[in-house]
């Protein structure tokens, strides 16, 4: 019983002093979570998925991304539209690092345009 428990996300040195019903009260509670956060990153793959589609077959009829994702708010948002920062504001390292990837990202989807451009001139 208790490997099982262990595998389950009960920790080890806390088995020792639940009792059986809040063992099985913790395992069931820590399945359900997983499972929830499992379906809610399936959900997300999922929008990611229908958002690259768009962006590659049909860029201008690309949704806001507040329609795809109901949590993002834009008026949480300190980046303007062309990637700076809003004055004041504080950029933690994730968020930079966000910020450098999406210029990238940006720098790529210009250079790919500029490719299909060329090819349908001819040239």
């Amino acid at each position: 019983m208790y490997e099982p428990a262990v595998e389950a996300g009960i920790p080890a040195d806390k088995y020792w002093s639940m009792t059986l019903e809040e063992i099985i009260v913790q395992a069931t509670a820590n399945k359900k979570v997983r499972e929830r956060e499992m379906k809610e990153k399936a959900i997300m793959d999922y929008k990611l998925a229908r958002l690259n589609a768009y962006s590659f077959n049909d860029p201008k009829n690309t949704p806001a991304i507040e329609k795809v994702y109901d949590f993002f708010e834009d008026t949480q948002s300190n980046e303007n539209l062309d990637g700076s920062v809003a004055n004041g504001a504080q950029v933690s390292a994730e968020d930079k690092k966000w910020m450098a990837q999406k210029a990238n990202m940006m720098q790529l989807a210009a250079a790919i345009k500029r490719t299909n451009a060329k090819k349908k001139e001819g040239g």
